[in-house]
This record gives structure tokens, sequence and C-alpha cells, in this order.
């Protein structure tokens, strides 16, 4: 399971625990050394460590990392009771002490094994709010296009650099369709090839009076960029001849964007 890293709230929670460990730590040889008496935890040392145990249970859950759920409750057991009477002794504060470093330990040993991949900021924008997908307009103009829009964003961040230009070739069949069923194009064909040569037959027999020159120059410019995809890069990408690099996924993904956003702005999807 892919989930964002909340790193603030977990590794603020962990480094307060530890802190308190130390805390509570020189408090108990203090009563040692003193050979009595007690120790009293703040009431915003109980919320903070409330709030942190909370942050930590539901790390442990989100992310599937064993024992941490557990250590992190027994803490706020005692922190629970604490509202009651804040006030431990020398045995009190061992035990406390304890469980704070149970839970300081669990954490530390079983994150080791569990890898954490960091993405730049660069990347995460391809993951999260605007930078997923092709745009507003786009979504709009092309609905049955947002799956693969998103998921082609989501493999750029990623990193997934053949997946990211497949995504960009099932997206563009939308705007493709759409094209074909502008100019009059038999649509029941299912593959890019039958597709463009209706398009293509289409463009040839018709006068450019008759739909304006304007017009007619957006038909013939789209047709000839969706050729240009499928024998550059459709061909290779859907039919296992080629697997991508950064450098030809980045070129891919930045080209399909710009062409369906340029699309959009004449054509949509019936």
């Amino acid at each position: 399971m892919l989930n964002r890293f909340r790193s603030r709230e977990v590794l603020g929670a962990l480094t307060y625990v530890a802190q308190t460990e130390r805390r509570y730590a020189e408090g108990l040889q203090r009563l040692i050394e003193a050979g009595g008496g007690s120790v009293t935890a703040a009431q915003q040392e109980i919320e903070a460590l409330r709030k942190g145990c909370a942050n930590m249970i539901a790390a442990g859950e989100e992310y599937e990392i064993p024992g941490i759920g557990s250590a992190a409750q027994e803490v706020l057991d005692i922190v629970e009771s604490l509202d009651a009477n804040p006030v431990l002794d020398a045995n009190g504060v061992s035990h406390f002490k304890h469980h704070l470093s149970a839970l300081h330990s669990t954490f530390i040993n079983v994150i080791k094994d569990i890898p954490i991949f960091v993405l730049s900021t660069g990347s995460v924008r391809f993951l999260e709010g605007d930078g997923v997908g092709f745009g507003e307009a786009v979504d709009d103009a092309f609905p049955d296009a947002q799956f693969d829009a998103s998921e082609a964003s989501k493999c750029r961040g990623l990193e997934r650099w053949t997946a990211c230009v497949m995504h960009c070739m099932r997206a563009l069949e939308t705007p493709l369709v759409a094209l074909a069923e502008r100019v009059g194009a038999d649509t029941s064909k299912e593959n890019w090839h039958e597709l463009l040569k209706g398009i293509e037959d289409e463009l040839k027999a018709r006068s450019k009076r008759a739909v304006g020159a304007e017009a007619a120059q957006f038909e013939a410019e789209a047709a000839a960029h969706f050729r240009h995809i499928k024998n550059a890069w459709r061909n290779h990408a859907m039919h296992n001849r080629e697997n991508y690099g950064e450098e030809q996924a980045v070129l891919i993904y930045d080209n399909t964007r710009a062409l369906m956003r340029h699309l959009a702005e004449e054509l949509t999807a019936a």
C-alpha cells in the first residue's frame, strides 16, 4: 500500500517520546539519590504525549508497522491515568520510563527494516494537487481520458517511465476518437491504424470551404500529430517493442500533455 508518510507527526512524536524518556530517567535518578519523593507530570506534557501516542498508533495502522500500536497504547494508558493523578513516586516514574523506552526502541528497531522512499519536491507535484493529470480543461473535454492522464502523472512522479508512456498513449485514444467523430470517420474501428486511415481519408475528401480554413488546418494538424505519435511512440509502447527511460518518457509526457491541452480548445468527446 502506497501512503504518504506523515513525517512531521510521526517523527515529532518519536522525538518527544525520546526527550520525555530522558527527563524521567533523570527524575528517577534524583528520586533514588534523595531516597524518596515524587514527580508531577505537567498538563502540557500529558497532552503532548497523548497526541504523540495517538499519532504513532495511527502510523502503526496506516503503514502496517508491527508492534508500534501496542507499544504506543501502553504509554497512552499511563498518560490517561495521569489525568486523574499526575503525581508519580519512584516506582511510578520507573514504570513510565520503562514504557517510554520500550516505545522508543520498538519504533527504532522496526522502522529500520521498512523501506521508506523519499521523493523530490519536483516529483511530488505529479502525485498531488494541480500537477496530477493534464489539467481541468482536458478533463472537461475528454473525461474518459482522466484516469490515464492521472496515472501518467503519477507514474512520472514515481519514475515508472514505461508505464508513464503507456498511460499517455491510452489517454490519447479519447481525443483520437473525438477527432474521427468530428470529421465523420468510422469510429467502430478499435485500433489506431484504422481510425487514422479513416480520418485521413475524410480529410482528403473534404473541402476547406465546407468547414473553413481554420477548422481544416486544426484537423489536419491534429491528424498529423496522431500519425507521428502512432509511428514514433504508440506502436512501440503498446506492443512491447521498447522500454523507456527518463529522458524519453518526460519528452513524451510533456508532448502528450501539451497536445491534449491544445486539442481541448476545439475538440470534445461525445
